[in-house]
């Protein structure tokens, strides 16, 4: 059929492209070599110059810094409230909850929702993207444009976006970070292909506690990308990806009270590095152990390009879109960064950081203030990669809580009053619940912060340690030691009086923790290599086959091994969990809330806890690093209904 035969035309062109572009180019493999002779106008991969070698920007002459950072465009809805194009009509059809709100665990119980739905359109097709001024890169683009249109949503508005596959080959794409049905998760099989579209069903809802909505679940920077089984690795380097952003009550009330930058100083940033021949069009090998590392850093689709800031603070929302790439961010001067939230979920607390960590398919919400900073900052990757399975060194540790996380069993909250935790899901309003709604559509939060002292947060202390003062000197390049710069910023004007008041230890969400004692039960997952591929618990991945069927309403608790050298960041769809323990300690502490995302690396171990709620599946927990999509490193799991469970019901220990 159309789609095997698309598939077999995408995987010749994706291994001999280099092959079919000018006979001058010159392939590099991950570790910045060469291959040899081979002709002239190569460059290496991964940053590392040798004598006579020239890196990306050389080949092409183009000086950084000299061209401007763009700001992805916002999808418009087609319609909100009147279905525009009959939904479910198309090929691959809708998620049947569109027409069925009830939770899976409490049929009883409607998922939340308040607003009327809306309704979008959105193409993925072949276009050109100018990476660098006037070479002309043939890209795949959602919407034709790298990164894809942002998608703004409300908590509590559902949504249906149409997406049409007008390219020759079958994607997949998959809503990462967001609390969505099966049919709309994106499955690596869930295909859209050539020529058809789907339905993909957001209900931007939240998970029910108690009976009320758990707004502490709500989502703020999410994104979405193809995810289509053996090939999503050559969709996303073409370009398939893009933001979507989410907002409720709390979060628009901490921007009404200028907490939070205003949404014209909430910027996107998507972060990439990417590879180019000779005559401009991408250098990608697919299915290769080395993975795909490039030599031009990009932001929002250009290579190192330049962002005009006020003095004022500013809002970025930092993803790692690399195919294969970890990430340590941190401005070049030794400015703190305040941290907001990791993935798509906010803190407790506003957290000063040194820099910031990611790996492939993380999220990092930060502010950066440039309110009394010199005129010109530069946003620079401080860790360096050789080999595209794993960053050189590990990063990130698991002993940077500092809390009574490594006390007691891994309960925070031992000797703390329980009641507090039964009341937690009435503390958001006191009754009042959250007003009318937002914006134009009502008077907003009605009882700003009166929930935030319902739970306990992570430590708001200052970091301690961090960089050696030899790190924090700027040396040869100018940017400091090991540095390479991404972006750069350049401060205009005088100082602005309406900047947001934002601050270490400012409370923005509270934040409902999960305890090792409420879990239902616990399993374990050996990462392993197999051959080319890799195991998990021994089993090839099989699309069609679940070993994993958790009970919807309760908390389990998973713990990742991994067996190989290689570093693992596994994302789990479908909402949050929580970090409890890496290698047995308490995890950093921005990792220490909500994530979709952790990185195992080699020989160590993760231990997660999440709770299933509102969406039976299947769902299909996988690496995140997409070149070693082949790999198979992923499992199947499905939760199913199975009584009140969890949360529900008088003596639950929630909402009562």
């Amino acid at each position: 059929m159309s789609g095997s035969v698309s598939r077999r035309l995408l995987l010749q062109r994706a291994a001999g492209a280099v092959a079919a572009v000018t006979a001058g180019a010159v392939s590099a493999d991950s570790r910045g070599k060469s291959d040899k002779g081979k002709g002239k106008g190569g460059y290496a991969l991964s940053g590392g110059k040798k004598a006579g070698e020239k890196k990306g920007v050389d080949v092409f002459g183009y000086r950084p810094f000299t061209q401007k950072c763009p700001i992805p465009p916002v999808l418009r809805p087609k319609a909100v409230g009147q279905d525009p194009y009959r939904v479910g009509s198309v090929y691959h059809g809708v998620a049947p909850e569109y027409r069925d709100r009830r939770c899976a665990e409490a049929p009883e119980v409607n998922w939340y929702e308040k607003f009327q739905p809306a309704y979008y359109e959105l193409r993925a097709k072949k276009s050109v993207n100018e990476y660098l001024p006037g070479v002309k890169t043939p890209v795949y683009g959602y919407g034709g444009s790298v990164p894809g249109p942002t998608i703004r949503t409300v908590v509590g508005q559902p949504c249906v976006l149409r997406l049409w596959n007008d390219l020759d080959l079958e994607m997949a794409c998959h809503f990462h970070g967001l609390h969505l049905p099966s049919h709309a998760s994106g499955a690596p099989n869930h295909y859209v292909l050539p020529g058809r579209a789907r339905d993909y069903f957001l209900p931007n809802t939240v998970p029910m506690l108690g009976g009320r909505p758990d707004y502490s679940e709500s989502p703020s920077t999410s994104w979405y990308h193809d995810r289509a089984m053996g090939v999503s690795g050559t969709n996303n380097y073409y370009g398939l990806s893009g933001f979507c952003l989410s907002m409720d009550e709390t979060e628009y009330d901490l921007v009404q009270r200028n907490v939070l930058p205003a949404a014209k100083y909430d910027i996107p940033l998507c972060l990439q590095d990417r590879c180019l021949n000779s005559d401009g069009s991408l250098n990608y090998k697919a299915q290769q152990d080395e993975g795909n590392l490039g030599d031009l850093y990009v932001v929002n689709g250009r290579v190192q390009p330049v962002l005009s800031v006020q003095r004022r603070k500013y809002r970025f929302r930092l993803l790692n879109a690399c195919n294969t790439r970890y990430l340590s961010l941190k401005l070049h001067n030794g400015m703190k960064l305040i941290r907001l939230g990791k993935d798509s979920w906010l803190y407790n607390n506003a957290v000063e950081e040194d820099c910031v960590v990611l790996c492939p398919g993380e999220r990092a919400d930060v502010v950066i203030d440039f309110s009394d900073c010199e005129q010109e900052i530069y946003l620079c990757n401080m860790l360096s990669q050789s080999y595209g399975c794993r960053p050189d060194g590990k990063p990130r540790c698991g002993d940077g809580y500092g809390g009574d996380c490594e006390k007691d069993g891994g309960d925070r909250d031992k000797g703390h009053d329980r009641d507090e935790d039964r009341n937690y899901g009435s503390g958001y309003g006191s009754g009042s619940g959250y007003g009318s709604g937002y914006g134009r559509h009502g008077s907003g939060y009605d009882n700003a912060g009166r929930g935030y002292d319902r739970g306990r947060s992570y430590p708001a202390t200052a970091p301690k340690g961090g960089y050696r003062a030899d790190e924090e000197k700027c040396d040869d390049d100018s940017y400091g030691r090991g540095c390479i710069p991404w972006l750069k910023f350049v401060v205009e004007g005088s100082k602005q009086k309406d900047c947001a008041t934002v601050k270490h230890g400012d409370c923005l969400r509270p934040h409902r923790i999960l305890k090792p004692t409420a879990r239902e039960t616990t399993r374990y997952f050996d990462i392993e290599s197999a051959g080319s591929g890799y195991q998990v618990n021994r089993r090839q991945y099989d699309a069609k086959s679940c070993q994993e069927s958790p009970k919807m309403g309760t908390v389990e608790r998973w713990v990742y091994r991994n067996r190989t050298a290689d570093a693992c960041p596994i994302h789990i769809p479908d909402g949050s969990y929580q970090i409890c323990r890496v290698n047995g300690k308490a995890p950093y502490r921005t990792d220490a809330c909500k994530s979709d995302v952790a990185t195992v690396y080699g020989g160590e171990e993760v231990e997660i806890l999440k709770h299933f709620r509102t969406f039976a599946g299947p769902y299909t927990a996988h690496c995140s690093s997409v070149d070693y999509d082949y790999r198979r490193g992923m499992h199947n799991y499905e939760p199913k209904a199975g009584g009140s469970g969890y949360g529900y019901g008088v003596g639950s220990g929630y909402g009562g």
